[in-house]
């Protein structure tokens, strides 16, 4: 009998519990907005990096002023534009790609540089 009597106080705090957070749910939500420069922003307890938002490339592309590229496809060869602190990722593995690879892992990053024959605006493309 007492058990059956904890077990309906326990199932209506419960209950009770997940229709408030239900009802009170969206209140607790706190939006977060892009702010001019890249730092995080917090809000709360918790901390949001806001780099991706503010990164965003219709945002960034607003100021170009530069023309599309217009000449020929350019391929450049990953050893040739890999910045050398980064050569220790070039691998013998070419996956019959004909302009090298490097093999990187989760969490890892490399620096390339490429020099480009004019200003304007390139579409960059990467198999990963």
């Amino acid at each position: 009998m007492r058990r059956k009597r904890y077990q309906k106080i326990v199932s209506g705090v419960l209950a009770t519990s997940m229709v408030l957070t239900m009802l009170l749910g969206s209140r607790a939500a706190v939006p977060v907005y892009a702010a001019e420069d890249n730092k995080a922003v917090a809000t709360g307890t918790e901390v949001f990096s806001i780099e991706r938002l503010t990164s965003n490339y219709s945002i960034i592309s607003k100021g170009y002023k530069a023309k599309n590229y217009a000449g020929e496809r350019l391929e450049f060869k990953m050893n040739e534009i890999l910045v050398s602190d980064y050569k220790a990722h070039l691998t013998d593995e070419n996956y019959e790609y004909a302009n090298g690879v490097a093999a990187v892992k989760s969490g890892d990053t490399i620096n390339v540089k490429v020099n480009v024959p004019e200003t304007a605006l390139y579409r960059i493309g990467f198999d990963y």
